[in-house]
């Protein structure tokens, strides 16, 4: 089968809750932390975070509904008191480094990767 397809049955071998911010896995390590970008990537969960950093994992095909004025709009609003952090995103990003720019507070935002690894998109989502 072909990669798409491993990663497929490899997450229906393994279901779990695989959290949005890897900082709650039992453990953070390379294993922990490639099992939880797997599983999620395998239902279409490309983003993850660990901590303040969100981690991308390049589909290489277009996602239907990820990106756009409706993704866009959970994001535009500042979340509630206790409603949790929003689902990772380019967007999440975005918003929260605009949200210090108008605090007043400087603000950086890398964009790193291999070579073909989407840095390129990721920049012109955020």
């Amino acid at each position: 089968p072909t990669l798409h397809g491993r990663l497929r049955l490899l997450a229906m071998s393994r279901p779990g809750n695989w959290p949005d911010d890897c900082v709650s896995l039992e453990r953070l390590d390379e294993d922990g932390l490639l099992e939880s970008l797997t599983q999620r990537f395998a239902r279409r969960e490309i983003y993850t975070y660990v901590s303040h950093v969100l981690l991308s994992v390049n589909p290489y095909k277009h996602l239907h509904g990820l990106y756009g004025e409706q993704a866009m709009m959970p994001y535009a609003v500042r979340p509630r008191a206790g409603a949790g952090r929003p689902k990772p995103h380019p967007y999440a990003i975005a918003e929260a480094a605009l949200r210090g720019l108008r605090r007043g507070e400087g603000q950086a935002i890398i964009v790193s990767g291999e070579s073909g690894a989407g840095k390129t998109e990721a920049a012109k989502i955020i």
